[in-house]
């Protein structure tokens, strides 16, 4: 696990360099400076706590919109949350197969499915057909 500590510690510039020269002040006694970072260190796992709470009842609340409205299936969900959590999301029906080992023709359906409710739509991009989320997809699950 990967927690950014260096931000929050950014945030603080006057308790960590109080922690520092306590330590100098202290016969070098490095308990101020240890207590700061176990300190910034514990703030950080409350945050990413916080991001991953954050991040499940958004994610809990687009299931129960898609179940509401489009009856998906567990794949086509997955795939509608990878499409509206990217910067530039794309999928196609190769990644979609290997990622959910099914057949080539069980991921078309899944695309033909999304595209026929008008949540993604195909673009050619060289010899490939790629996959986007729609304005609409954006706009029900923003």
């Amino acid at each position: 696990m990967y927690l950014p500590i260096s931000t929050i510690i950014r945030k603080a510039p006057i308790q960590y360099a109080m922690a520092y020269i306590y330590s100098e002040q202290d016969n070098l006694d490095f308990t101020y400076f240890y207590d700061f970072h176990i300190s910034k260190i514990i703030q950080a796992i409350k945050e990413f706590e916080n991001y991953i709470d954050t991040k499940v009842d958004e994610k809990k609340s687009i299931d129960i919109l898609l179940d509401k409205k489009f009856s998906l299936n567990d794949r086509q969900k997955q795939l509608i949350h990878y499409l509206i959590s990217e910067a530039s999301p794309s999928a196609s029906v190769a990644s979609h197969s290997l990622l959910h080992n099914i057949s080539r023709q069980t991921a078309t359906r899944d695309f033909k499915l999304l595209e026929k409710k008008n949540l993604i739509y195909s673009k050619r991009s060289g010899k490939y057909i790629k996959y986007f989320p729609t304005e609409k997809l954006i706009a029900e699950t923003s």
